[in-house]
């Protein structure tokens, strides 16, 4: 008996906790109402709230008719969240309140040579101190990494430019920090920022492509973000779309990179784009054979993205990195006749709108689902 009523009082403490979230301050009179709960039910379960700090008490509810009750509402700060991005060359941080509210963003440049980890502390703590968050409040800590993360061997897999700082992750981040901490594909986390605050809210089935210093894909299908066996779900840079190009012998760089050398185009469009644009650019790659093939390009970013929305079969395609917006600003049209012309069901197609900031957007969701996950609606994220 007493297990069952202890049952019951955690539905009612989430479903009071959820109402405030969404709704706004309320009165325990209003949550009686809008839950079907008895008064006293919801009286107790406020009150062990109120304990937990989960939620505040705002003042006198503004009631035409009898007493006035007292306005309750979530505590977004009675605890906070820390993510962090870890790329090739650079780190983004952000730091946010229990509510998602994002109170900090922080990046800098990594300086190659020096402990990347330790990099990625400094900034962590920078945000927080700069959102006002003692690291003792911090709940828990998402980070979104390259490549595959091997819990055996605490080290990622998959990751060549990251091999230097990959060894110990889990081990070197616990000796910096007391929190939970939460490690995920990158990707993986672009896809889940775009569908908590950027181009991707209010879908369920997501692909997520990020082309930019690599090529990388996530997929949210039905709410849920899908993994695969080994972690590898969305490893598209192993694609081979020319069987004069299947490799012999496996290799960390795929297949695909080799015809989409994002890096050695992304360096040519560094400055700025060219009178004649981005085709410009690929045609003067491929002309100096600094790049044979360049002018394909388009079409080989076209093929990979027909393949895998044949795979997923999303309502939206989200096209991320800095080459893959610019393949698809420039050759917009091109691309979308090739999609239609290919798959039964073309989905619609938007550009990220969190830019650099998706991976680390996700990081944060992903912490919020870690720490609060009692409390958290997934389908918010993943």
């Amino acid at each position: 008996m007493k297990r069952s009523s202890e049952i019951a009082s955690a539905i009612n403490k989430n479903a009071i906790l959820t109402l405030l979230r969404e709704k706004g301050p309320m009165s325990k009179a209003d949550l009686a109402r809008a839950l079907g709960l008895s008064f006293p039910a919801v009286s107790y379960n406020v009150g062990r709230l109120l304990e937990e700090k989960r939620i505040c008490e705002l003042g006198a509810a503004d009631n035409a008719l009898g007493r006035k009750g007292t306005l309750l509402a979530f505590n977004a700060r009675f605890s906070y969240l820390a993510g962090a991005d870890i790329g090739r060359d650079r780190i983004r941080v952000m730091c946010a309140d229990m509510g998602g509210e994002i109170l900090s963003f922080r990046q800098r440049q990594i300086r190659q040579g020096e402990d990347v980890v330790r990099q990625a502390a400094e900034e962590i703590r920078r945000a927080a101190e700069d959102a006002g968050a003692p690291l003792s409040d911090v709940a828990c800590l998402g980070v979104g990494t390259p490549g595959i993360y091997d819990r055996e061997t605490d080290s990622l897999r998959h990751a060549p430019f990251a091999e230097a700082w990959s060894k110990d992750l889990m081990r070197k981040l616990r000796d910096e920090f007391s929190m939970d901490i939460v490690l995920e594909n990158s990707v993986n986390l672009g896809a889940v920022g775009e569908r908590w605050k950027g181009a991707a809210r209010g879908f369920d089935s997501v692909l997520y492509v990020d082309l930019g210093v690599g090529l990388g894909a996530a997929a949210i299908i039905d709410g849920t973000l899908i993994r695969g066996r080994h972690g590898a779900f969305g490893e598209i840079a192993y694609m081979t779309l020319e069987k004069d190009r299947l490799p012999r012998a496996f290799t960390e760089e795929g297949a695909l990179e080799r015809l989409l050398p994002s890096r050695l185009i992304g360096e040519q469009i560094a400055g700025g784009e060219s009178e004649d644009g981005l085709g410009g650019v690929l045609r003067r790659l491929e002309e100096s054979g600094a790049c044979p093939g360049a002018a394909d390009v388009p079409d080989y970013f076209a093929m990979a993205l027909v393949n895998a929305i044949a795979v997923v079969d999303p309502e939206l395609l989200v096209i991320a990195g800095r080459l893959g917006c610019a393949l698809y600003g420039a050759f917009r049209e091109r691309i979308d006749a090739q999609i239609r012309a290919s798959v039964p069901f073309p989905p619609e197609i938007r550009c990220t709108a969190l830019a650099e900031k998706a991976g680390v957007c996700g990081a944060i969701a992903a912490a919020m689902l870690h720490a609060d996950e009692a409390y958290t609606d997934r389908k918010r994220f993943i």
